[in-house]
């Protein structure tokens, strides 16, 4: 018997046109029978600012004005709108403190990499520590070509044929056992495949190491220290110039990874027209291109680097035995003894320890970009009403530090209160290394930040209050943070695994890294270190899932966008949905798989008739772009913006679901419909748009208030599922039908 309201991602974009259905509800006498409210992303903006309106206004709704007659903005609102543009609020100013912080950023990531690096050099120069070395490598004094192997490919070689031995003993093992017992056992069980996957490695990363010494080779004839060509110096030339133009490049691609990711994938299949066709094969093209271009400019750059280290560590023939090296480095190896191949091994292998155990104290919170984002939006959403005085004085709001504070003392515990219906503030579980729980391949994992529990089916629950405990940072806006970190390197099911690498050591991170619950709840202390030095290398290989001491959350909508699945874990009753999320062709992709999840997880099927929706507001679309042309008015149909679905829950029970989408149906107020001739995207402006002008949020509002209120009171058309038509469970399971949903 309870209500849920669900209020969908899409940014500044969702928080506006939530913010009229909240007031829609409001005026309309239906939010006092709301129970939950679970957002995802930006429609937690909005849902988060109304939880602490309520909680520190003991109860008194903020979005409109007491005196119901008075249409003008409440204080709050007027805050909201006055911050629409919450990321650089201040302008310029706030673009430079921001470019601070993400500078910092990125120097922390790349600093972890920099021990590596060095690691790696010394052990390179330390084989290889003259010229002649890079024809002849030397492994701990052993001249492999000595050896009898082939000369440039020995270790590699080598490896191959422990393989072989090894693979051909692995066989003869399972044959004997099978001619014993007459069963050869399970794969995959045992120490055999482990050592077998190892030794595939382990030749993998000799092959690659066996290829530096012709690219380093390829550096001194590049420098005309010594005379000769080869494959070296091609590789070398390419390497130089990708790299400068690479970089620059792939920094780009890199932040507008998610729109190139959905580009990448876009189906020129569904294009009839050939022309139009063309057309998203080459965008298609293009994106992937640019992808791959992103993809290689980090990883090109740190492999000169190494390169670089290693030529300037190596001796040449002649009197002058380092003419290739810097002459800060010449004197940092003189510390070491006199100048040599083995004396810049040590330098480096001494500044790679160093870098090891400094950066061991870097932890992946303090330098990502969460708190700069939980800042800007708690400054934005997380305020209170004015107390009494200041109301009376008409003193503006407080200023944005005073804010910060009071968004800081709600802690998330506190919000289990009677003054407001429960927040569910959904987020994504990252699971990419999971080898049971992402079977599926979603990459992610439902979890839930609420002011009773925290935590996921795959990592279990622990109470609120023992998780503000062990994490302090996690408070309400924290809480809003995590579920809008729409860019990380892992983002759930819409990862762009070929990106993750340089997001990550780009800092492109607006994600948490959080105790497990399970060890929260259970009030272990080493639940996680006071750092975790390696998390930058789980987030580049995608070496994440469910049982690590430290779990990594990101947006909800990385799993479901739209809020609901939570709402229909609780098994409510009545489910309001707002759906807000990018969809200008109107396919309800994101309702989609929420049936998908629904049924698969929850067996719960859904009914909604939303193809009403889709015709009239494409058509709409179609008659303005017309009207436009044509210096005509369109014509104005009182919906469908909404539509009634049903819900089978198992065992029987049925609820219902209002789902109100983000549609033009003509009979929109003048200023909405001015808008729309001038920007025909409306009201599905992308979501990367995060800076709304005054205009733009206020026809989002206006609309979201339009819509929903006609809805809620019958003075619109509301699209309906036919029962006659419905598909029963009990039909279903007997087979004497075909189910749609």
């Amino acid at each position: 018997m309870t209500t849920g309201l669900a209020l969908s991602g899409g940014g500044i974009r969702s928080a506006a046109f939530s913010l009229g259905v909240l007031q829609a509800l409001e005026v309309g006498g239906k939010f006092d029978n709301l129970d939950y409210i679970s957002s995802v992303s930006g429609g937690g903006y909005i849902a988060s600012s109304l939880a602490a309106n309520l909680y520190l206004g003991q109860g008194e709704f903020p979005f409109v004005m007491r005196n119901r007659n008075n249409l003008r903005d409440s204080p709050a609102i007027a805050h909201i709108r006055d911050n629409a543009s919450y990321l650089i609020p201040k302008g310029v100013g706030d673009l430079f403190a921001s470019l601070v912080v993400v500078m910092r950023g990125l120097v922390t990531s790349l600093s972890l990499v920099v021990g590596p690096l060095l690691l790696a050099a010394a052990f390179t120069v330390f084989c290889n520590p003259r010229y002649a070395d890079l024809s002849n490598p030397v492994l701990f004094g052993i001249s492999l070509s000595d050896l009898g192997l082939i000369p440039g490919a020995g270790l590699t070689t080598l490896m191959l044929l422990i393989g072989v031995v090894f693979f051909f003993c692995w066989a003869m093992a399972r044959s004997v056992k099978e001619r014993r017992d007459g069963d050869g056992g399970r794969e995959f069980v045992g120490p055999f495949p482990r050592i077998g996957r190892l030794l595939v490695i382990a030749t993998l990363l000799a092959a690659f190491a066996e290829f530096q010494p012709p690219c380093i080779a390829g550096l001194f004839k590049l420098a005309r220290l010594v005379q000769d060509d080869g494959i070296g110096i091609v590789i070398v030339h390419w390497m130089k110039w990708s790299t400068a133009i690479f970089s620059p490049l792939g920094a780009v691609a890199a932040f507008l990874s998610r729109q190139l990711g959905a580009l990448s994938n876009a189906d020129p299949s569904n294009t009839k027209e050939t022309e139009r066709r063309w057309s998203v094969w080459i965008v298609k093209i293009s994106a992937q291109i640019a992808l791959l271009i992103a993809a290689l400019s980090v990883p090109l750059l740190l492999w000169a680097i190494y390169l670089y280290l290693c030529y300037w560590g190596i001796e040449v023939p002649g009197s002058s035995p380092f003419p290739q090296t810097p002459q800060w480095l010449l004197v940092s190896a003189s510390l070491f003894g006199p100048p040599s191949g083995h004396t810049f091994a040590l330098l480096y292998l001494a500044a790679g320890l160093f870098f090891v155990t400094i950066t061991s104290f870097l932890t992946p919170n303090a330098n990502s970009l969460h708190r700069l984002y939980r800042d800007r939006l708690s400054s934005a959403f997380l305020f209170g009403p004015k107390n009494s005085r200041n109301a009376a004085q008409g003193d503006s709001l407080p200023s944005d530090d005073d804010e910060v504070k009071i968004a800081k003392r709600i802690e998330l515990s506190s919000l289990a209160n009677t003054y407001a219906p429960y927040p569910i503030v959904n987020v994504a579980l990252n699971i990419q290394g999971s080898r049971y729980v992402n079977k599926r391949g979603r990459n992610a994992e439902f979890f839930v930040l609420s002011p009773l529990y925290i935590g996921s089916e795959a990592t279990g629950y622990a109470e609120t209050t023992k998780a503000q405990i062990a994490e302090p940072d996690l408070d309400f806006g924290a809480a809003m943070a995590i579920s809008a970190a729409a860019y990380s390197p892992s983002m759930g099911s819409k990862t762009v695994r070929l990106l993750t690498p340089t997001l990550a050591l780009l800092n492109i991170r607006l994600g948490y890294w959080i105790r497990n619950p399970a060890l929260i709840q259970a009030e272990d202390r080493r639940a996680a270190p006071a750092s975790k030095p390696f998390y930058l290398f789980q987030e580049m290989f995608g070496l994440l899932d469910e049982t690590s001491r430290q779990i990594y959350l990101t947006d909800g909508a990385h799993i479901e966008a739209l809020g609901i699945y939570e709402l229909l874990r609780r098994r409510c009753g009545t489910i309001i949905a707002v759906d807000c999320n990018d969809d200008p062709e109107m396919t309800f992709f994101d309702f989609v798989v929420l049936q998908r999840y629904a049924r698969i997880d929850l067996g719960i099927r859904i009914e909604l008739p939303w193809q009403s929706i889709r015709e009239r507001a494409l058509a709409t679309s179609a008659e303005m772009a017309a009207a436009v042309v044509n210096g005509t008015d369109p014509a104005r149909h009182s919906g469908p913006h909404a539509a009634w679905g049903r819900i089978f829950y198992p065992g029987g029970a049925e609820g219902r679901l209002l789902y109100i989408k983000t549609s033009l149906t003509g009979d929109e107020n003048d200023y909405i419909l001015n808008y729309k001739r001038r920007y025909p995207i409306f009201p599905h402006e992308p979501t990367s748009d995060q800076f709304f002008s005054e205009e733009q949020f206020e026809v989002y509002r206006a609309l979201g208030f339009h819509e929903a209120f006609k809805a809620i009171e019958d003075l619109d058309v509301v699209a309906s599922a036919d029962q006659s038509q419905s598909v029963t469970p009990e039909q279903e399971r007997s087979g004497s039908v075909v189910a749609s949903g």
